[in-house]
């Protein structure tokens, strides 16, 4: 959303540019009032994905940033602004198509940037084939080839060196965010998800279960074993419970043997058994015949609901640790769970 916001804050700064070219007498073949219109039409566009983004409808794409879309619409903007730019200053539209490039920087890989240069030029391309048809006076054949071919030159660069931040800040992300010995989600990450899937349920109304899971006797296993082998249970048991559950809920290391799962899809929420008794099996069946073959773990789990109730993060932890401790309690190897606060159903 704060990306979202970024990008229309640098579309005011253009049309108060657009404004003062215009006032200069370097716009051709358009009114004031299509200029504004022209601009009317991009906050109508952001209107809606300021809305896709608050309601959570952009969950539903593979790219939830919605950047390649945000990038198309300011590259059709960008050749519709070259094709009523006087021949003078349309120079400068090679800077702002670079400006626009930039905002992909933290999103978006190669590939991707291949496709947008494509469409940048050959939407140039069309706009001026499209002026020298409507307006021949009004463009120079050779510059504005010398210009494409700028245009493409530059666009490739940044593309270029966009790609390598983006896998720079991927490889810092990994770095900051995973647990370094089972890969999973660390500690501070899992809690900052937590939070975010609570801001979007208290937006939205959706609603997703807390898991926590702790191995039963891991203590045993390191004694008996070495802290090796522990080391060795906890990558095969946090790998096992990531293969056991969707892409799209979240699986973090609380400390320790601890894990919390986070269920946010319709199919999960609001403590459906079935997802949670899987994590159960899916640990009865791990074996370590590198450790010992007689060596098996199983887990204990609690399990809550959130559904927009407003509770905090800490009740919500609470809920789930005093479930946890009665599956404990009450022989290990079980899920318990916790009736959400002001449960709906």
């Amino acid at each position: 959303m704060r990306r979202a916001f970024l990008a229309l804050s640098g579309y005011f700064v253009i049309f108060l540019a657009t404004l003062i070219c215009h006032s200069g007498g370097a716009t051709n073949h358009i009114t004031l009032n299509g200029i504004f219109l022209l601009f009317l039409s991009l906050l109508v566009i952001y209107t809606g994905i300021f809305f896709m983004i608050y309601s959570g409808a952009n969950r539903k794409f593979k790219d939830p940033s919605l950047t390649v879309f945000q990038l198309s619409v300011a590259i059709c903007w960008a050749a519709v602004m070259a094709y009523f730019t006087g021949p003078n200053i349309r120079g400068s539209i090679i800077t702002i198509y670079i400006l626009m490039f930039m905002y992909g920087i933290f999103q978006l890989r190669f590939r991707a940037f291949l496709a947008l240069v494509a469409m940048a030029v050959t939407l140039y391309v069309f706009s001026m084939m499209l002026l020298y048809r409507n307006h021949p006076e009004s463009i120079d054949v050779m510059t504005e080839i010398i210009r494409t071919m700028i245009l493409f030159i530059a666009l490739l660069w940044v593309s270029y060196i966009s790609t390598y931040v983006f896998r720079l800040r991927q490889k810092v992300k990994l770095l900051a965010t995973r647990d370094p010995l089972t890969n999973v989600y660390n500690r501070r990450e899992i809690l900052e998800i937590l939070k975010r899937e609570k801001s979007f349920s208290d937006r939205a109304g959706s609603p997703f279960t807390l898991c926590i899971l702790d191995l039963d006797d891991f203590k045993n296993v390191n004694d008996i074993y070495g802290h090796q082998a522990g080391d060795t249970v906890l990558k095969a048991f946090a790998r096992t419970i990531r293969m056991n559950i969707r892409t799209e809920d979240y699986l973090g290391r609380y400390g320790g043997e601890e894990f919390f799962v986070i269920f946010v899809s319709s199919d999960c929420n609001d403590c459906n058994p079935a997802c949670v008794e899987r994590l159960l099996s899916a640990t009865r069946q791990l074996s370590f015949p590198e450790i010992d073959r007689n060596l098996r773990i199983t887990v204990s789990i609690g399990v809550t609901a959130y559904v927009q109730t407003g509770v905090s993060i800490d009740t919500l932890i609470s809920m789930v640790d005093e479930a946890l401790y009665r599956a404990k309690a009450a022989g290990k190897d079980r899920v318990e769970y916790s009736k959400p606060l002001a449960y709906k159903g």
